[in-house]
């Protein structure tokens, strides 16, 4: 029973941390509020390289939007690969 509490516990605090990191991002660059990035704020977004963004999208790792001339990365492509990479430790 205590594991079940102090699970729901981690939980909830893992929860509330990511709540806080997202809205600093959100805070510390504002253009993160955003759906659509143009491929330099989305490398920011990303801590990556424009040149990385690029790759990625010539590769077809990540789809973008066009308008007209201009490519724009969708914020929600970029969120499903920071989910995608996550790993979990176990707390011992």
């Amino acid at each position: 029973m205590t594991d079940n509490i102090l699970s729901n516990l981690l939980d909830d605090l893992a929860g509330r941390v990511v709540a806080k990191m997202a809205f600093d991002r959100i805070q510390k660059f504002p253009e993160a509020a955003a759906r659509l990035f143009d491929v330099p704020a989305a490398a920011q977004y990303m801590s990556v390289t424009a040149h990385s963004i690029r790759h990625q999208i010539k590769k077809g790792q990540l789809p973008v939007v066009r308008r007209g001339s201009r490519v724009f990365v969708d914020r929600c492509d970029l969120d499903r690969q920071i989910d995608a990479a996550k790993e979990t430790m176990a707390v011992q």
